[in-house]
């Protein structure tokens, strides 16, 4: 699967002054989604599903945006 446009959640400057990206936001979405999947899966299924849908919330959100 070819990657999605993604964007950094929480950036931050590092102890040297630089700016460092934090986050992608794939995996943040996709750890909003591993409590509720894990709840009926075993581990390594919820995990795929979370980040099933982090893909399938990255793509409607590049949709919305392109819309604009």
């Amino acid at each position: 699967m070819s990657r999605l446009k993604d964007d950094y959640v929480y950036p931050r400057i590092t102890g040297l002054g630089q700016p460092a990206p934090g986050m992608e936001l794939r995996d943040w979405f996709a750890g909003q989604v591993l409590i509720a999947a894990y709840q009926d899966n075993s581990p390594w299924e919820a995990a795929r599903l979370a980040y099933e849908y982090a893909d399938r919330m990255i793509e409607q959100r590049n949709k919305e945006q392109n819309n604009d």
